[in-house]
């Protein structure tokens, strides 16, 4: 049922300075661990982490102008199905706006750049089969026809929600043990995330302590974190004027890499086991790419990661039976990372990625940079592009293709280490 990659050779670890993984791997014995006597089948599965880890839900009004909750969205690419169009066809002049039900064939010219595009709820878990479309969205764009502005137009179709679809890691974990996230569908059970966009070190920290009622035996717990700080302190060496060098950023994220490993150590000590998902190699991002910084961005990742796992996690809590480590980093490393994907151009378009204007409460201006992909669906990709071999949805968050790859080996090393 589920497709999983290759382990990561002793070889290419040593290339990234993750060594210590390859022992989590491959050889338990080494790390505390022992012969395995059944199967492991957690109870239950709670993830920690920022927004690699989180979903969240939207709400847009039914036809009643009553707020209808579209579950679930992940910070990555959604997964949707398109029917009933797109169709253009005469505005309708109504409210909300009657869709279109065949295609005039008229050249559609959106008013604004980008498109200002209203979705209303046409249905609430009646679609069928309810599991895979929670809700089915019917999404209107305004305009005029080409050449011809006052002949007034509408562009519509319907987008159904697939809340069945593994499009973050987390969740793909979940659902290998056969549970699902109720925040991201109705019918899910038996998985819990805290996870939040924008969450720092000091965030996820909390939100371990906060919930370390909930952890103990049979308990399977999944924490990523670091991204955001790491892009901060980048923010900062790399701004005009920047505010601190290069050093003093490292040395400030060895602080926070260090604040992150205590916290798996309370998951360590409740008695529950822990797969630690670093963070993914952000020298070999889009946003490296695009700045020219992919040294001091590599830099910044490996300073956290290293100091995090290798210094802290692997040598103070080293029980194979209890701790896995995921190193992200060869999904994107040149040395290591298979051709067949796409690492340097986002999944989604900017232009096409914006929030239902009459979105319920009304968008607000955030300057958390994981809002614009949360409105990335598989029906507004850039230009030939593709969930299946893009790696990144934007120029710092993986797209499902990355998701779906942590996810797997997340999954292989808890059921063959736990």
């Amino acid at each position: 049922m589920f497709r999983f990659v290759p382990s990561v050779m002793p070889a290419s670890l040593r290339r990234l300075g993750l060594v210590v993984l390859a022992c989590s791997a491959m050889a338990l014995a080494g790390c505390g661990g022992g012969s395995r006597a059944k199967d492991y089948a957690p109870s239950r599965m709670v993830s920690f982490g920022d927004e690699n880890s989180a979903f969240a839900d939207i709400y847009l009004p039914d036809a009643n102008g009553a707020a209808q909750p579209i579950k679930g969205l992940a910070y990555s690419v959604n997964s949707v199905v398109v029917t009933d169009g797109p169709f253009v066809c005469a505005h309708s002049g109504t409210t909300p706006p009657a869709a279109c039900t065949t295609d005039n064939g008229a050249t559609f010219v959106a008013d604004t750049s980008p498109a200002e595009v209203n979705g209303f709820v046409l249905d609430i878990g009646n679609a069928a089969p309810a599991i895979n479309y929670p809700s089915v969205v019917t999404v209107f764009e305004k305009g005029s026809e080409q050449n011809n502005s006052s002949n007034i137009l509408q562009r519509t179709w319907k987008r159904g929600y697939l809340c069945s679809a593994s499009n973050n890691w987390v969740k793909y974990v979940a659902m290998a043990f056969g549970f699902n996230f109720p925040n991201s569908c109705d019918s899910g059970s038996g998985a819990v995330s805290y996870a939040a966009n924008g969450a720092h070190v000091a965030e996820i920290v909390a939100q371990v302590a906060a919930h370390q009622g909930e952890l103990g035996d049979g308990v399977l717990v999944t924490i990523m974190g670091g991204q955001n700080d790491i892009i901060d302190l980048y923010n900062a060496v790399h701004g005009s004027p920047p505010t601190m060098t290069e050093d003093q950023a490292i040395t400030e994220l060895k602080s926070r890499a260090a604040q992150l490993a205590r916290a798996v150590g309370v998951i360590f000590n409740s008695g529950a086991k822990v797969i630690v998902a670093l963070t993914p190699d952000l020298g070999q991002s889009p946003l490296a790419t695009t700045d020219g910084t992919s040294t001091l961005l590599s830099n910044l990742t490996a300073a956290f990661n290293n100091t995090f796992y290798i210094e802290n996690v692997a040598r103070n809590y080293n029980d194979g039976r209890k701790v896995a480590g995921v190193n992200t980093s060869y999904i994107t490393d040149p040395n290591t990372r298979s051709s067949s994907y796409v690492y340097t151009t986002p999944a989604c378009d900017s232009t096409k990625t914006v929030q239902y204007s009459n979105q319920m409460p009304s968008p607000v201006t955030s300057d958390k940079p994981a809002n614009g992909v949360l409105y990335c669906t598989s029906d507004n990709l850039a230009t030939n592009a593709s969930v299946s071999t893009y790696i990144w949805a934007d120029d710092r968050h993986f797209a499902p293709a990355g998701h779906v790859q942590i996810g797997s080996t997340a999954y292989n090393r808890a059921a063959n280490q736990f």
